[in-house]
């Protein structure tokens, strides 16, 4: 008889009686070959090792909302296209974005391709938090860089590219349709027109015109409504070496709108000064807000709410002359390479995806993202009903459109500027000292 031991293997000592050693221990070892070699039996063979990249972006994978659903479709398309590469979406809360990739930067870790916002985008140049784009970019064609809406290397600083726009949005006066259409009011093309209108149109339950003076969400906002009323009172927000220009004569003026606004037309309450962004998208949707500045990056969003639809019309910013609108102040959300990606050719090639015509003509169908491909808008879609905002707004961009160089504390600069607001209406402090005390402040901050 014979037994096996504890490892599986028959025991030498344990054979039979008669057996010799020798036979035994011959046939011990080839059975410990033979279980040898079952273990090197081929197993189903696995899937070749990806290159895995990480993605941070604000906008979550898991939420319905068409800009979420338009991003994971690009990324799906993507990996389809390039399956020996895995891009994990790691989603970042918006206004924390860029504080934790400078801090996750600066610890050595952060991700491959990161999603950022235009105007908050100059820290990372002083915090290197994303890497010169320069030597991948030199596959760009000279065809291709003339077919971006804006300069291909706007987002250049000393000579580096340091990120690539994959969309644009432009602030415009959005306007509810059915309530303009019920009081018989035509679209204003004027601050007056506006303030006029938006008067006609409050009541109790309704605010003509809303502009949110909120601090919420570093202000962004009500900034992005004054700078280009600032440009269309013929003045800027900062000079070229970004010290102060809003105490001008041009920033007494569009502070004085937002003032008259409040006491003289009564086109909007004085409640205004603790809105936001949110609280009064939400009030356009439920038809408590009759105009509003917005961009548009939200309206295929809000038309999808219940009772929207076509009811949201958008229309150039308004400006003080009837003879043309204030600049198209256009901004967007851009692309780039975090500074320790050890998978930076992977992450180029994700970026090369999203800003291919194909990615931007999808973005655009679901999500009503303005493409920056020029040779897009060729599309036959672009000639339909569904198209007909996203040929406004890119309109509005070629003839009017302006962008600007952001200093690197620019949400610094937008919450004084709406402090500066609210105690303009609710206190009735005098303009043009307000405003120069703001500058004062700020010429001191930057120069520390």
């Amino acid at each position: 008889m014979r037994s096996i031991c504890s490892s599986g293997y028959l025991g030498v000592n344990e054979v039979t009686t008669g057996m010799s050693y020798a036979w035994a221990r011959t046939a011990a070892l080839v059975v410990a070959v033979m279980i040898g070699l079952l273990a090197w039996v081929p197993q189903p063979a696995e899937a070749a090792a990806k290159t895995k990249i990480t993605f941070w972006t604000f906008l979550d994978p898991s939420d319905a909302a068409p800009r979420s659903v338009a991003q994971g479709k690009i990324i799906q398309d993507f990996m389809n296209k390039n399956p020996d590469i895995e891009v994990t979406v790691e989603p970042v809360p918006l206004f924390n974005l860029d504080s934790m990739l400078i801090t996750a930067t600066a610890a050595g870790g952060g991700p491959d391709v990161v999603k950022l916002f235009s105007a908050w985008f100059t820290q990372h140049v002083k915090a290197r938090s994303v890497v010169p784009l320069n030597e991948f970019a030199k596959e760009l064609t000279a065809q291709e860089k003339q077919d971006f809406l804006l300069p291909w290397d706007t987002m250049s600083f000393d000579g580096n590219l340091l990120a690539m726009f994959h969309e644009h949005r432009v602030r415009m006066l959005w306007y509810r349709k059915d309530l303009l259409d019920h009081a018989g009011l035509r679209v204003p093309k004027t601050w007056d027109e506006v303030g006029r209108a938006g008067g006609k149109l409050a009541s109790d339950r309704l605010i003509g015109f809303a502009l949110g003076l909120s601090r919420k969400g570093q202000a962004t906002f009500f900034m992005e409504w004054l700078i280009p009323t600032l440009w269309g009172a013929g003045g800027q927000l900062l000079t070229e070496d970004g010290k102060a220009a809003f105490n001008s004569e041009a920033g007494v003026r569009a502070f004085q709108l937002i003032k008259d606004l409040v006491t003289t037309y009564k086109a909007m309450p004085q409640s205004v000064v603790g809105l936001g962004e949110e609280e009064l998208t939400d009030g356009f949707k439920a038809g408590t807000v009759a105009m509003m500045p917005q961009g548009t990056h939200r309206v295929e969003n809000v038309r999808a709410a219940k009772g929207i639809g076509a009811n949201l019309q958008t229309a150039y910013m308004p400006s003080f002359t009837v003879d043309k609108p204030s600049p198209a102040y256009t901004t967007g959300q851009m692309l780039a390479i975090g500074t320790n990606s050890k998978q930076k050719e992977a992450a180029w090639k994700f970026i090369r995806h999203y800003l291919s015509p194909e990615s931007q003509l999808l973005d655009a169908k679901i999500a009503g993202t303005l493409p920056v491909r020029k040779s897009v808008y060729a599309d036959p879609w672009f000639k339909t009903k569904d198209a007909e905002s996203l040929v406004q707004w890119k309109t509005y961009i070629e003839q009017y459109g302006r962008t600007m160089r952001y200093p690197e504390k620019f949400s610094v600069l937008q919450e004084w500027l709406a402090e500066a607001a609210q105690q303009i209406v609710v206190k009735g402090d005098p303009i043009k000292k307000t405003l120069d005390d703001v500058a004062a402040r700020w010429n001191a901050e930057i120069g520390k």
